[in-house]
């Protein structure tokens, strides 16, 4: 259904997922007490993480289940399927491991997950939408954070924190864990990996950062982004994983080709939430005052992909702005924010002018996100 046009007249659509759970009056048996209690709650799936297919004809997100039996007592999440209408909905992944944060390839036929499926930490998996074994994709000891596709589909980078060395392992099982607070930060690092198999079908992981750098940042939203070219990466980092450290958090390019770190800005305020442009020329970002506070007031920004100066937009109505991205033609942002007692979705020009209303002030928008067209919500 198509709620709203976006500035320009570029069209968004919103899709909705609905997990149906049976009525509340039907849900308690005989003998048990009527009405909401923490028994019932543990009957009813929850869903999660939500992506759309590019072009928006189909849904894919996460459904979790309670389960409590023997020595398990934990929510297991796996991925469903269903067109945008919701018709023709399945379960796509299985197991008693969860399978979670589900993202579309570019080109519709697969869906990438986390999953800890072969070890304690989760890791990449990729399985094709019209079924079949899922693949595993990495073998990392890190525990992946997150991850994105590259829009050519021939490669995903991801946020994983620094493994523990074999020393600190050997210390843990010997009961040598004690460490000293704000020491050896694990921090979290930027790594891509090749969906081409190498030699002996080995896929090559790299990591593309080192250092006091931090990637991902404290403050919500996501914190990196692909040019549309699949050449570059723009990420938020920050020198330690401490709260505190999001005053420092800043915004920079690599190059996949050399390698090359490239800081897109210089100043005392708190940068996040970089998106590319369409052309891949600009990069909107979220950016604090100065100095930076824990009120979190924050404006929305736009810098040149290779630096120099920014461009202020149109203040949002609570100040807190969670980047959604860029509209298909480039002429606006869109962003998530709290309006009264309500989360709502705007559109904010790039040309300055006043923020636009997406959605109504009577509806509470929860996890909005965007499909890789950018049309579709």
């Amino acid at each position: 259904m198509t709620i709203r046009s976006w500035p320009r007249r570029t069209p968004v659509w919103f899709l909705g997922c609905l997990v149906c759970c049976g009525s509340l009056a039907n849900s308690a048996e005989p003998g048990e007490p009527e009405g909401w209690t923490p028994e019932l709650i543990l009957r009813h799936k929850v869903v999660g993480e939500i992506a759309i297919a590019p072009g928006g004809a189909r849904v894919a997100f996460s459904v979790s289940t309670a389960v409590m039996e023997d020595d398990k007592s934990e929510w297991i999440s796996q991925i469903h399927v269903a067109d945008a209408d919701g018709a023709n909905g399945r379960q796509l992944t299985r197991g008693d491991k969860s399978a979670t944060s589900p993202e579309w390839s570019p080109d519709g036929t697969s869906i990438a997950f986390l999953s800890p499926r072969t070890g304690p930490k989760a890791n990449l998996w990729r399985i094709r939408i019209d079924g079949g074994e899922a693949e595993q994709i990495t073998d990392e000891k890190g525990g992946i954070l997150s991850f994105l596709w590259a829009p050519d589909g021939r490669s995903i980078a991801f946020l994983m924190p620094d493994p523990k060395t074999d020393a600190e392992e050997r210390a843990e099982r010997e009961r040598r864990d004690a460490f000293v607070v704000n020491e050896n930060h694990k921090r979290a690092r930027l790594y891509v990996v090749s969906l081409q198999p190498g030699e002996n079908s080995v896929r090559g992981v790299r990591r593309l950062t080192a250092g006091e750098m931090h990637c991902g940042g404290q403050v919500g939203g996501r914190n990196y982004d692909w040019s549309p070219d699949s050449t570059r990466i723009v990420f938020t980092h920050q020198p330690t994983p401490l709260v505190d450290d999001w005053q420092k958090s800043d915004v920079s390019v690599v190059s996949l080709a050399s390698g090359k770190i490239t800081a897109l800005l210089s100043t005392d305020a708190a940068e996040s939430q970089p998106f590319f442009s369409p052309d891949g020329e600009s990069v909107a970002f979220v950016c604090s005052e100065i100095p930076p506070r824990w009120a979190f007031a924050s404006r929305l920004k736009i810098v040149r992909a290779d630096g120099g100066s920014t461009t202020t937009l149109a203040e949002s109505h609570d100040l807190k702005p969670a980047l959604l991205g860029w509209s298909a033609d480039g002429t606006s942002v869109l962003i998530s924010e709290t309006f009264g007692t309500v989360n709502r979705v705007w559109s904010i020009p790039v040309d300055g002018a006043a923020p636009v209303a997406v959605t109504s002030a009577g509806a509470m928008v929860s996890q909005p996100v965007l499909d890789s067209t950018r049309t579709r919500m």
